[in-house]
């Protein structure tokens, strides 16, 4: 008996808790009546590859990462996310989602763009995405409160901001205010 419990929980450890569960399937008890994070290639240094892959695949990295924590507000009206990328925390993440709103934001930390090269490198990168909100002086700002307690608390001075829109268009800004 005692060999099949080791069995099995060395088979729970070999899959993962969540390696049945679908990333966007997480996020369907919070109803938002869209995929949180919108279906884009790109690079950003954070796949275990190294190439370019889906927006999904890397903010799963990040979310379902190690050090990953939740915060939920008194009101169960925001839930946030945060994680990284295991065994590189430079690399991190987190989602904001308003439960009342139906709205979801994510944010990554990186440093590379477009191109894996390293004479690229550009520490604190920000890369934010939404797919319910259209222009970025739209974000609500809880979110914006919420984004900037992440900053300060990761020790985050971006050198670059770029706004995933819900339109699949990327613009850069200078602030988030």
């Amino acid at each position: 008996m005692k060999t099949i419990k080791l069995f099995i929980f060395a088979i729970f450890l070999m899959t993962g808790v969540n390696a049945s569960i679908n990333f966007e399937d997480w996020f369907k008890n919070y109803e938002l009546g869209k995929p949180v994070v919108p279906n884009k290639i790109l690079y950003m240094g954070i796949s275990y590859d190294g190439k370019p892959n889906k927006l999904v695949n890397i903010f799963q990295i990040l979310i379902h990462g190690n050090d990953k924590s939740e915060t939920v507000s008194i009101d169960n009206r925001y839930v946030v996310f945060e994680g990284c990328k295991p065994r590189d925390c430079g690399n991190k993440g987190m989602l904001w989602i308003d439960t009342k709103s139906k709205l979801a934001v994510g944010v990554v930390n990186h440093s590379f763009w477009e191109v894996p090269d390293f004479s690229k490198y550009k520490k604190n990168q920000i890369f934010i995405f939404s797919n319910f909100i259209s222009n970025p002086k739209d974000l609500p700002k809880k979110f914006i409160d919420d984004y900037n307690k992440w900053l300060i608390k990761n020790e985050f001075k971006p050198s670059v901001i770029r706004f995933l829109n819900s339109n699949d268009s990327i613009s850069t800004i200078k602030e988030i205010k």
